[in-house]
């Protein structure tokens, strides 16, 4: 994760968006998250995008508990 981490901190903002049109196993999305950034992902395998949503949710538990 650190590439994606380096590379949002490196070329935007806090609150703009990030796109990723390769969700993958949603490390550009936690990263995106970490640093105050929104994100937008979107991935052709249904399999990796339904990985992706179970992955950030269960960030977002760790974040709250």
């Amino acid at each position: 994760m650190e590439l994606p981490y380096r590379l949002i901190q490196l070329y935007t903002y806090k609150d703009e968006v990030v796109l990723d049109p390769f969700m993958g196993s949603a490390q550009t999305a936690i990263a995106s998250i970490k640093t105050g950034r929104h994100y937008v992902g979107y991935d052709i395998e249904e399999e990796y995008v339904k990985l992706s949503e179970q992955i950030i949710r269960e960030f977002y538990l760790d974040i709250i508990y």
